[in-house]
């Protein structure tokens, strides 16, 4: 059985399996992968690079199938944690924005959303730099079956190719907040899900 809390949800954040995981929506030229170097981002070899029309792509991850319950996330609403990084060729710039968006078991009913205002990062930087967006969603409400992540990027100068924002080491982790005062009582309660489940 997996582990549920506490690790990234998000398969393949930076790029090293190509597109693998993620659902595409063209524009311009889509998405395609560029390696960088470790001191760009440290311990990030490779991001995602948009083009010169919005180009869109996103993640869905099924929270039943990642290991969590019914109950837990209904009763107690475990935090969910967004992490996000962000850049450009420094020398052209680039525009991003994220959307997140909890969904309920039909993924059509959004419970919960997150939406980023829309970020330029501008040409002629002197230095390679990297913008970090982080969002927590908690007392979201009963319902959560489903997370999904959107990215969307495209170029300042509209340029053919793979001039525009750069996405990487995109993370979605879920964690467990239990009062000090239940915490025992309420670990009783988890094993005793886990081990029903795991059956």
């Amino acid at each position: 059985m997996k582990e549920p809390f506490n690790r990234n949800l998000i398969r393949n954040p930076c790029g090293a399996e190509g597109l693998r995981h993620w659902h595409v929506i063209k524009g311009g030229d889509g998405w395609s992968v560029k390696t960088i170097s470790e001191e760009d981002l440290t311990g990030i070899k490779s991001t995602f690079v948009s083009s010169f029309y919005w180009s869109e792509k996103s993640q869905t991850i099924d929270l039943i199938k990642e290991g969590f319950w019914d109950s837990i996330l209904d009763k107690y609403q475990p935090e969910i944690v967004i992490n996000d990084w962000f850049s450009a060729y420094k020398q052209w710039g680039g525009t991003y924005w994220m959307l997140i968006q909890l969904l309920g078991k039909n993924k059509h009913r959004v419970i919960k959303e997150y939406k980023t205002d829309i970020r330029v990062m501008e040409t002629g930087q002197p230095l390679q730099q990297w913008d970090q967006v982080t969002h927590v969603f908690r007392d979201y409400g009963p319902g959560v079956r489903y997370i999904k992540l959107i990215h969307n990027g495209k170029d300042v100068l509209f340029w053919k190719g793979h001039f525009g924002a750069w996405v990487s080491n995109s993370s979605v982790t879920v964690r467990l907040r239990i009062p000090e005062e239940l915490a025992m009582e309420d670990e009783k309660v988890i094993r005793g899900a886990s081990s029903s489940k795991a059956q």
